[in-house]
């Protein structure tokens, strides 16, 4: 009708559906929990990182009063970082801040075993090496690890020449760490073993 309009209807054949198929999925009884995702997609890595840890620490763990092991770092975050990691598994750790101070501690005490910075100012890792080791030329040999960032062809054959028992790369990486620790204070070291090489 002219100034009404028009109305329009159409008539569709459908089939009565039995299942809703547009309700949530509910979890069955043999159904695996939803893992919850952190976000960026960060899918439980810190949590991955703890149970490697607690692992390690059962595997690696030295008796109550374990080896005493000095590391010396300039860095003091570093220094933290690794004296937790070794305390936690059970070592004894003191910490010197420079190589001066490393072999202050050498003089006054014993160590199962040596962490040192390669770089660090004044007195290098290498440098305090070979300070320890000309003073102490007769004593028996202690196992040392060199902990650099430079993971350069140079450094490893620095570290090489100088004889040492380890060469680890930062950033620190905690399973291979206490993997190396637990090698070289459960073994006599034996000179004409090949130097053990390790990329974090």
């Amino acid at each position: 009708e002219l100034g009404k309009g028009s109305v329009f209807w159409f008539e569709l054949p459908f089939k009565k559906q039995q299942n809703n198929s547009l309700s949530p999925a509910l979890p069955t009884k043999n159904s695996s929990p939803l893992i919850p995702v952190s976000a960026g997609g960060n899918m439980g890595q810190n949590s991955l990182a703890n149970i490697r840890t607690k692992k390690l620490d059962s595997e690696h763990r030295p008796s109550a009063d374990g080896p005493q092991i000095l590391i010396a770092d300039d860095n003091a975050t570093n220094r933290r970082i690794i004296t937790r990691i070794l305390e936690r598994a059970g070592y004894q750790v003191d910490a010197a801040e420079d190589g001066e101070s490393a072999l202050d501690f050498l003089e006054k005490k014993q160590y199962a075993l040596t962490i040192l910075d390669m770089q660090m100012p004044g007195l290098s890792g290498l440098d305090v090496i070979k300070v320890y080791r000309t003073i102490h030329r007769h004593a028996a040999p202690m196992p040392i690890i060199i902990l650099t960032a430079n993971i350069t062809p140079e450094a490893k054959l620095e570290a090489t020449d100088m004889a040492v028992d380890a060469f680890l790369t930062k950033p620190i990486d905690a399973p291979v760490l206490l993997a190396t620790v637990a090698q070289l204070t459960a073994t006599i070291v034996d000179p004409s073993v090949k130097t053990i090489m390790h990329r974090v």
